[in-house]
């Protein structure tokens, strides 16, 4: 495949070819399709293998995340698995900067480890049970006050 960026060429051909520092290279065509620089189809004609091209499309369109469906997908490939995880422990690292201070660093944290605990342990329903009713949100006050005290409420 020709390509001119200096960046894009290497890392394309070094995962093409099998060379050292996989999970480098594909950061860095995953950084490419994040900006709609390259596509799927350039990196499948390029002769990338699919586990490869997978990666770069999980790193690259999904990077950002934390839905358990796509994390599921980022779990069963090696190489997504290992970036996703190295970007969640940097997120975490990072702290609250660029987000506020408080309750909403505080959810977006937990988000975060309970991801990076899936993505390095597998599923575990402890990690989930508070949620064990998907319609708890969906419910109206009265209706979850009434299931909490295992009252029915008359119709």
């Amino acid at each position: 495949m020709e390509c001119k960026d200096p960046e894009l060429g290497p890392a394309i051909e070094s995962l093409r070819m099998g060379l050292k520092a996989p999970l480098a290279d594909v950061e860095a065509v995953a950084g490419f399709l994040r900006r709609e620089e390259t596509s799927l189809y350039r990196l499948k004609k390029a002769g990338l293998s699919p586990e490869v091209v997978e990666a770069c499309f999980l790193l690259g369109h999904c990077g950002d995340s934390l839905v358990p469906e796509r994390l599921e997908r980022v779990r069963a490939n090696p190489l997504a698995r290992s970036g996703r995880i190295r970007e969640l422990r940097a997120r975490l690292e990072r702290g609250p900067l660029g987000e506020q201070e408080g309750r909403g660093w505080d959810l977006s944290r937990e988000s975060i480890e309970k991801a990076l605990d899936f993505l390095e342990n597998g599923f575990r329903e402890v990690l989930f049970a508070e949620n064990k009713d998907p319609c708890r949100f969906c419910r109206w006050p009265h209706e979850e006050a009434a299931g909490q005290d295992g009252v029915e409420l008359e119709r």
